[in-house]
């Protein structure tokens, strides 16, 4: 029988005689149970593969949501409660709120969803459950990175931020060596929460965030736990963050209404950070839609995924996740030669220059070489993300730094989402496709960052003013309110002598001085926001 014969029996063959598969056969070689296999996400269901990963996007943006304004929620419970009043007589309600209530109140909910998941039998049921998980998981990794930021002095915050994604590559790793053992997804499942919940004893022993506690004017707590640190650092002969050696902050924040409290949407009210929140989100977006990307690329285990890469799939993924260790001391040397937003450039160019060239070989079919190629990618989009964290976090004011970061990692989710999609266009188009699309996001990025200032070697701004003049025209550093040093080393001079008191303030009494001053400043067209200035 030849085609044209094969054809004319087939339009001869009645319609209702063609039915459609009850079941399905897999080659379970790889992995013996998985999403796909467990409800047949295949053929017209293919795209479904996708909603798994954006279930899993769309509760991370709301763990951003989550974590970022989490403080402001319990600050509002307490306000109705009558505990936010008495500021100094303890209360039960005093640790609800801040970093730590964040990290291990959602650190658990995360746990318990964990196990949930490997117990779903319906489809639509794991990605509510799915959601949920990420949602938690997010907001309480988002406020963890967040402490540790401010704990950290200038001259380490580098090495910490990109030696707080040493875990994560860890983990990424080990679960190639998990899935391998097992290979079934519930398994797996079972096994990382299982992990998850012994590290909820290491967060109980974590104090609250003295940088946290200082700008929401509970100094003496924070001054208890200060004099705790500077004692661990004469033990180990290091020295305290400058900024944090005091005893009584001259950046105190205004004690106003809960509903009048600095957020988020209060940087829109400058121009200048308003540019910025834009031009760092979308940074974020496709830094993630291309981590991501590739990752799912990674592990794709259909026809055209596995047409794409050579090698085995489980020692693909282990060398993906265990590239990201020398990733990150590279990081930390970049960031220290380069400065942060330098550092995001380049690493952003090279991860789209290394993705072409792999989308180039496969043409070729170099497949072991656009293999190492893309790996190559992945690690240097994988220092784009850790560097962006950091510059991220060094880009906003401790009063909403939490709320910021958070709102730039919810944003990425758009990005992250979409990624599930962009990488099985390969079933349906050329395998090149996603690849092409990573390569493109990844160069769009690294041409963004130049309009960011650079942060490398700055205090961490504390309020809305210092995140302003970070960098002004001229490209002078500034001094951030309250620091005991100049930023980049420069003259020590005066705290701000530019400031201005209300008319007010000055009818009041002519010789009025700018101790203890609150009150909204003008610069230019910057507004600003219940800055605390204390003038020497």
């Amino acid at each position: 029988m030849n085609f044209t014969e094969a054809i004319l029996l087939a339009r001869e063959r009645p319609p209702y005689l063609i039915q459609r598969c009850k079941q399905w056969e897999y080659d379970r070689n790889i992995m013996s149970d998985s999403v796909v296999t467990q409800w047949d996400r295949v053929c017209d269901d293919n795209w479904s593969r996708a909603h798994v990963h954006l279930s899993y996007s769309l509760g991370y943006l709301v763990g951003c949501m989550m974590g970022g304004y989490i403080s402001k929620l319990f600050k509002v419970y307490l306000f109705f409660s009558g505990n936010i009043k008495n500021k100094t007589s303890p209360s039960p309600f005093h640790d609800r709120y801040g970093r730590k209530p964040a990290i291990y109140g959602f650190a658990i909910l995360s746990t318990i969803f964990g196990f949930l998941l490997s117990f779903s039998r319906e489809f639509e049921v794991f990605l509510v459950v799915r959601f949920l998980l990420a949602a938690c998981n997010e907001a309480a990794d988002l406020a963890a990175y967040v402490y540790c930021m401010e704990i950290t002095g200038v001259q380490y915050r580098s090495i910490v931020g990109s030696l707080l994604q040493a875990p994560w590559a860890c983990g990424y790793a080990f679960l190639a060596l998990v899935a391998y053992i097992f290979r079934s997804w519930t398994s797996i499942q079972l096994i990382t929460s299982t992990l998850h919940f012994f590290a909820l004893f290491l967060v109980h022993h974590l104090p609250e965030s003295p940088r946290w506690l200082i700008v929401t004017n509970r100094v003496d707590e924070a001054e208890k736990i200060i004099r705790k640190l500077r004692s661990a650092c004469h033990f180990n002969k290091s020295s305290l963050p400058s900024d944090l050696e005091l005893v009584r902050h001259s950046e105190m924040r205004k004690w106003i209404d809960h509903n009048q409290r600095p957020h988020f949407l209060h940087s829109f009210k400058s121009p200048t950070m308003a540019f910025r929140n834009v031009i760092i989100g979308l940074v974020w977006i496709a830094t993630a839609l291309v981590y991501y990307g590739i990752v799912i690329a990674l592990s794709d285990q259909s026809t055209p995924g596995r047409a794409m890469f050579a090698g085995n799939f489980f020692l693909n993924n282990a060398i993906a996740g265990a590239i990201e260790l020398p990733t990150l001391i590279a990081c930390v040397f970049l960031l220290h030669k380069g400065g942060r937003k330098w550092s995001q450039v380049i690493s952003l160019i090279c991860a789209g220059t290394l993705i072409f060239a792999a989308m180039c070989l496969s043409l070729r079919g170099e497949m072991a070489f656009s293999l190492l190629f893309l790996l190559a990618g992945k690690a240097c989009i994988q220092g784009a993300f850790n560097i962006l964290y950091i510059f991220t976090s060094e880009l906003y004011p401790t009063v909403i730094r939490n709320s910021a970061v958070g709102t730039c990692s919810m944003i990425a989710r758009i990005g992250s989402a979409a990624s599930g999609y962009i990488a099985i266009l390969s079933d349906v188009t050329l395998p090149i496709v996603p690849m092409a699309v990573f390569c493109v996001f990844s160069l769009f990025a690294g041409v963004l960052i130049y309009f960011l200032p650079e942060t490398r070697d700055l205090p961490l701004p504390e309020t809305m003013y210092d995140a302003v003049r970070m960098l002004n025209s001229s490209g002078e550093r500034y001094r951030c309110i309250g620091g005991n040093q100049a930023a980049d080393g420069g003259e020590h001079e005066d705290d701000f002598d530019d400031y201005y008191v209300t008319k007010a303030d000055k009818n009041e009494d002519n010789n009025t001085t700018l101790s203890d001053v609150e009150e909204e400043k003008e610069i230019g067209d910057d507004v600003f926001l219940y800055t605390n200035v204390s003038k020497r």
